[in-house]
């Protein structure tokens, strides 16, 4: 059956079909089970302009969700792996500092932190 509008009822009320845009105004609410539904989009959620993990849904972003591009671009840049740990200095002075210092680059770039 063909409909004439782009709004419109069917499978016996049971589905209502949106076609054109549908405007929530006001206080106007969604309701599950008696629950209001947020559907996001409020950018006062986000007063500090930034956009943390911690805003977002678990899963919200995926590797998936960004294609086989992105993630083989990605996979190509995080190279890089623990580095040996750095014991603390006990250096004196500055020849051992510096000596300690260069322990702590040389790990680094064998973890592929630095180059």
């Amino acid at each position: 059956m063909g409909h004439q509008t782009k709004n419109y009822v069917t499978d016996n009320g049971n589905r209502t079909v949106i076609g054109g845009v549908l405007e929530i105004a006001g206080g106007g609410q969604i309701v599950k089970d008696g629950v209001p539904i947020e559907l996001g989009g409020n950018a006062s959620d986000i007063t500090d302009s930034s956009i943390t993990t911690s805003k977002l849904a678990d899963g919200a972003i995926t590797l998936a969700k960004f294609g086989a591009d992105a993630t083989k671009s990605l996979n190509g840049k995080l190279t890089a792996k623990k580095a040996a740990a750095q014991a603390d200095s006990t250096a004196t002075g500055v020849e051992g500092l510096v000596a300690d210092f260069n322990e702590l680059l040389a790990k680094l770039r064998a973890a592929g932190i630095m180059s």
